[in-house]
């Protein structure tokens, strides 16, 4: 079964994310496997935000760190919803992934829009 995402911003991205659980396997666009789902954060739409007025001003279109443990989630990451995923590879660094990067959710799957070397850091 098959259950394609939605577009960015639509209401359907938290059903996207509720569908994602740890130890599921991620693929490349191609079926390569990247790894696996460490760990999920839902969307929190209190999260704090940026204008994108004060963003393109103040912090050069990135949105503010989150405080804890992880310098790489933002809070635009933290407000739509992420996943940590564990990368295969010995000196491979743990990817982080938001809604918009995931091509399709299924059964124990899940597939990106993107060629593994080609994965963007979210901002």
């Amino acid at each position: 079964m098959v259950v394609e995402s939605t577009p960015f911003g639509e209401g359907a991205d938290k059903d996207l994310m509720g569908r994602i659980r740890e130890g599921m396997t991620v693929l490349d666009a191609t079926g390569n496997e990247v790894g696996t789902v460490k760990y999920v954060q839902m969307a929190d739409p209190n999260a704090a935000t940026v204008e994108p007025s004060e963003q393109d001003t103040v912090f050069e279109g990135r949105t503010l760190f989150s405080p804890g443990d992880d310098d790489k989630v933002t809070d635009r990451m933290m407000h739509t919803g992420y996943f940590k995923v564990d990368t295969k590879g010995l000196f491979s660094s743990d990817k982080y992934i938001t809604p918009e990067m995931v091509e399709s959710v299924m059964e124990d799957n899940i597939r990106l829009k993107y060629d593994k070397d080609d994965i963007p850091e979210p901002a």
